[in-house]
């Protein structure tokens, strides 16, 4: 009888072992999946669209329909002076704390209103050095 209660404590200790390694594996399983999605979600922000937008059939119809389209990195900062000045319109805001959506809105406007016309024609003067600087990192990010 007590070589019977041994093995059974011993099955008992087995199964309960592989229920941790099962259970070990699908948490890694679901970390696995739950990393995907985040590279995918990645890939949409660094592509600036969706996958329907780089799907093969989308590709196809617009080659078919004569459309062309550019290789243009979605958001290359450096080739955006636009980012920049959100940047700036970041910086001012940053003390603000509006209350709901109204007040964002005005506190946005307001902000974007008190740039200089002179730093918007700055950052666009300064295109064509954005440009070159681009050209010999050959295509990595620059100091824009």
């Amino acid at each position: 009888k007590k070589k019977k209660k041994k093995k059974k404590k011993k099955k008992k200790k087995k199964k309960k072992g592989r229920r941790k390694i099962r259970k070990k594996k699908k948490k890694k399983k679901k970390k696995k999946n739950k990393k995907k999605e985040e590279e995918k979600e990645e890939e949409k922000r660094k592509t600036g669209f969706g996958t329907a937008h780089t799907a093969k059939s989308t590709k196809s119809w617009l080659n078919d329909h004569g459309v062309g389209v550019l290789d243009w990195p979605a958001n290359p900062p450096d080739l955006n002076p636009i980012e920049n000045l959100w940047g700036i319109v970041k910086r001012k805001m940053r003390n603000k704390r509006p209350k709901n959506a109204d007040e964002l809105k005005a506190t946005v406007k307001e902000t974007w209103a008190s740039i200089p016309p002179q730093q918007c024609h700055k950052l666009i003067t300064s295109m064509p050095r954005r440009i070159e600087a681009v050209i010999k990192a050959k295509g990595a990010p620059t100091k824009y």
